[in-house]
């Protein structure tokens, strides 16, 4: 029976194997057992699977526009005097935001 815009597909055992093989991929991971012990426990905090808080972490990991890791660096604000800096949060504001 033909259904309109409804993709077709395989139905023999060998094409629906490789399907499954490109849409699902399974792999082992090695990690330290506190790390794994702390992993599995924030899952049962948040009441999901050991396997939904990997795939956060990994989402979070690969977002786009991620902050690269590096060193922070505080905006240096020098003093007419040393040792003495009077400011307003006014003017605290106009020297980190413009």
């Amino acid at each position: 029976m033909d259904h309109p815009g409804r993709a077709e597909y395989p139905t023999d055992r060998q094409s629906l194997t490789q399907l499954c093989y490109y849409v699902f991929v399974r792999t082992t991971i090695d990690l330290p057992d506190p790390v794994f012990r702390r992993l599995k426990a924030a899952a049962a905090l948040e009441g999901i699977s050991l396997k939904e808080i990997i795939l956060r972490a990994v989402g979070k990991e690969l977002q786009p526009g991620r902050p690269k890791k590096g060193r922070i660096r505080f905006p240096l604000i020098r003093s007419k005097q040393p040792g003495t800096l009077s400011l307003t949060n006014a003017q605290i504001d106009e020297i980190l935001f413009g």
